[in-house]
């Protein structure tokens, strides 16, 4: 077993949970389903690929700077009729993200995203990453890699929950892509949030709420 170990930092960065035309949100971390397109365009496959062999990696983030959110309105015509619309996106986001899976695999990602056929982006194609996003790989899980590349035990992780019975800081995210008929759809994934002690932690778990 290897460890992935991936950078994510730009001036914009924008994750979709359940975008639409008219509202293309953004989620206050990168989503499974961007970091397989980011890794599927590392490989230059096409949009639309099977990504079945890598949905079997085991994902884990950490929140580096959550940045803020941003929305940008823009005004469409439609038959006439003008609309607004808006798109999210984290601006001044950092983030160091894990992918954990079968050593061979991690090598071969490992070298394409060194060297990646296609533009790579942090969600969406006008968000450019600042710098390598590869950090490197190393032996063993997430937390391994966390305590390799600059470990700060007051981080938020936001990781794939194996079970989640009994965990407060849980949710459910649309997010592990399939294909069928050359289109992408998505299974739910249970995430849970592991955040350093804080005196008044709300019971309830909001999403952004690791955005200040």
């Amino acid at each position: 077993m290897k460890t992935l170990v991936l950078r994510f930092a730009g001036p914009l960065q924008s994750w979709g949970t359940s975008s639409k035309f008219m509202h293309r949100d953004t989620s206050a971390y990168p989503t499974f389903s961007g970091v397989i397109g980011l890794l599927s365009a590392a490989l230059g496959r096409h949009r639309g690929s099977d990504p079945s062999d890598l949905t079997v990696l085991d994902m884990a983030v950490r929140v580096d700077k959550p940045g803020e959110l941003l929305t940008d309105y823009h005004t469409v015509n439609e038959c006439g009729d003008t609309r607004l619309t808006r798109r999210e996106y984290l601006a001044d986001a950092q983030f160091t993200v894990a992918l954990t899976g079968d050593g061979e695999l991690v090598d071969q990602l490992a070298r394409a995203v060194a060297k990646p056929v296609f533009q790579l982006a942090l969600g969406r194609r006008a968000c450019v990453p600042v710098g390598p996003v590869l950090r490197g790989v190393v032996d063993g899980g997430a937390d391994d890699a966390f305590a390799e590349f600059d470990p700060d035990p007051t981080a938020t992780v936001v990781r794939t929950a194996t079970d989640p019975t009994g965990v407060r800081d849980a949710f459910v995210q649309w997010d592990i892509p399939y294909t069928r008929d050359g289109r992408w759809h998505y299974r739910p994934r249970t995430v849970v949030v592991e955040r350093a002690e804080v005196a008044g932690t709300a019971d309830s778990f909001d999403p952004f709420s690791i955005i200040d």
